[in-house]
């Protein structure tokens, strides 16, 4: 016999051990890239669902079109028809918030929607329950009367919600405008 018949068999249970230690490590490297992958999904699931209780996401980081505000575009809150600020509220009540706006510009409101702005002043125990409202054609110098629906939860305290006006894209017609607002207490 010559060397190589004698380090043959030593050779080849090398090479089997490190086959066997390479499906043991892969199989590893496997099963911890899947339990990863699940724990991120179930973690993105909770963040989404604790983030933001409305039904579907609002255009609070909705990108501003070119061109908003259109020249000439203008509008006036007259005045709150319901729930005016400060008002007491129900819990675990839905609210039918109105406001009464002026078109005090010159261009018509056409195609326009009222949404969640998601606004840093935003808090409490309520939530907007739609993710849009349409608001009926408006003529310029017009008075309209636009609403959202809220939500209030079981526990009390102090509700500040936030809509603006945006366009079928998502867009804000007035992007640097305060909004309607819901300002109640819950009680």
């Amino acid at each position: 016999m010559d060397d190589t018949d004698v380090n043959a068999p030593r050779r080849n249970r090398r090479t089997k051990r490190r086959i066997k230690v390479d499906k043991v490590t892969a199989a590893i490297v496997t099963i911890v890239t899947a339990l990863i992958g699940g724990i991120a999904t179930v973690v993105a699931a909770i963040v989404a669902r604790d983030g933001d209780p409305a039904p579907e996401p609002s255009p609070a980081n909705a990108p501003v079109a070119s061109g908003y505000p259109l020249l000439g575009d203008s509008s006036d809150i007259l005045r709150d028809v319901t729930y005016p600020d400060g008002a007491q509220v129900p819990r675990g009540q839905q609210l039918d918030k109105k406001w009464e706006l002026r078109n005090s510009g010159n261009v018509a409101w056409s195609g326009r929607f009222l949404a969640p702005a998601n606004s840093a002043l935003d808090e409490g125990p309520c939530y907007p329950r739609n993710k849009r409202y349409e608001i009926p054609y408006t003529a310029p110098q017009q008075k309209v009367v636009i609403s959202a629906e809220a939500v209030t939860e079981p526990r009390p305290g102090h509700c500040h919600l936030t809509w603006k006006m945006i366009d079928e894209a998502g867009h804000f017609f007035f992007p640097n405008g305060k909004g309607v607002e819901l300002d109640v207490t819950v009680g």
